[in-house]
């Protein structure tokens, strides 16, 4: 069903954060990030990794999000982004004769409202006081089997085929987003991050890094974190918060 997004930001002021770092083993950074405060959406993109023209895939991931003229995006014009970036990568890897994708993983708050999309292993955290609640479910391999009960979170964050995703933008025509939304109240904090981060640190880890202080001094502490576990990947998180 799809959920009309409501009016208007007036009453929401975010404070917001972004750190982006391409690892110790990758040659190039193929995370992008896409902050816009100003309508309520945030998104990470991170172009698949080991394939050619993944940094590409997810420029366009991301560029098609922020070009939508919309005062307050909603489900229709996310998915049309979406549908739009994911021609435009095929188009891409059909021209140079690559395979090329991208997740995507995002936010859209409007009011006390909060739509939570994605396609693939980006995630998507909310703390609340205490608690966090990881909002997405991956698209992965690895998330099968622990689905199944074959392995433990623990791991499959250290499987070497945790890098395997079953769901991407720019792979097929026809692709598949999962949508949830979730409500919105004063002092929630929101974290997206791609894998480079999920991989390295468990979500009990997350937690502690993000339990106090302002965003800028959380993303800090997250790539450091990451990097500190072993940076095998690039590293990207968006933190925001939401103060009524």
């Amino acid at each position: 069903m799809i959920r009309p997004a409501s009016i208007g930001l007036e009453a929401t002021v975010f404070d917001t954060a972004s750190r982006t770092h391409v690892g110790k083993v990758r040659e190039i950074n193929e995370d992008r990030v896409l902050m816009q405060s100003e309508v309520g959406l945030w998104a990470i993109a991170d172009g698949m990794g080991g394939h050619s023209l993944g940094d590409q895939a997810a420029t366009i991931v991301v560029r098609a999000l922020g070009s939508m003229n919309r005062a307050t995006p909603d489900q229709l014009a996310i998915g049309a982004a979406l549908q739009f970036a994911n021609d435009a990568t095929l188009e891409l890897a059909q021209t140079a004769g690559v395979t090329c994708g991208s997740t995507v993983a995002g936010i859209c708050i409007s009011n006390d409202d909060c739509m939570v999309f994605w396609v693939g292993d980006s995630r998507v955290y909310r703390l609340r006081g205490d608690s966090l609640v990881r909002l997405t479910h991956d698209h992965s391999f690895v998330q099968q089997l622990t689905d199944a009960g074959v392995m433990t979170e623990r791991q499959a964050r250290a499987d070497p085929r945790s890098s395997i995703i079953t769901r991407a933008l720019g792979i097929a025509p026809i692709f598949e987003i999962d949508i949830v939304w979730t409500d919105v109240v004063t002092g929630d904090l929101f974290l997206i991050c791609s894998d480079g981060l999920s991989d390295m640190i468990d979500d009990a880890g997350i937690s502690s890094l993000i339990a106090h202080g302002h965003p800028e001094d959380m993303a800090d502490r997250l790539i450091r974190a990451a990097m500190a576990a072993g940076g095998t990947d690039n590293i990207s998180v968006a933190i925001i918060i939401c103060n009524g």
